[in-house]
C-alpha cells in the first residue's frame, strides 16, 4: 500500500506549487496549514490530518479527497492495529 506521505508528495509535485503557495491557498479556504507542517505531512514525519484537511488539500492540489481520507485512514489504522492481517481471497469469474 502507498503511504499517506507518497500520496501527498506526489500531488503537490504534480500540482507544480510550492509549499508557501499551498499554505496560502489553504488559508484563503480557512485552514490554517504551515509550511513546516506540509512538509513534515509529505516526509511521513507527521500523522495524516484529519478529514477536513485533507479535502480542502485535496482542493488546492487539484486530487479526489477520497484519496487522501482513505490514504489517510488506512495509515491510522494500520498504526492502532499493527498485528491485523487481512487475507485477500482470490475470486474467479465465471461467464
Amino acid at each position: 500500500m502507498i503511504s499517506y506521505a507518497n500520496i501527498l508528495r506526489h500531488a503537490i509535485k504534480a500540482s507544480g506549487k510550492t509549499l508557501q503557495e499551498i499554505s496560502e491557498e489553504c488559508r484563503k479556504r480557512g485552514i490554517s496549514i504551515s509550511n513546516s507542517y506540509l512538509s513534515r505531512l509529505q516526509n511521513g514525519f507527521k500523522n495524516p490530518p484529519r478529514e477536513q484537511i485533507n479535502n480542502v488539500l485535496a482542493q488546492v492540489l487539484g486530487v479526489d479527497s477520497e484519496i487522501l481520507n482513505a490514504a489517510g485512514a488506512a495509515q491510522k489504522i494500520k498504526k492502532a492495529y499493527p498485528n491485523l492481517k487481512i487475507k485477500h481471497k482470490k475470486r474467479r469469474v465465471i461467464c
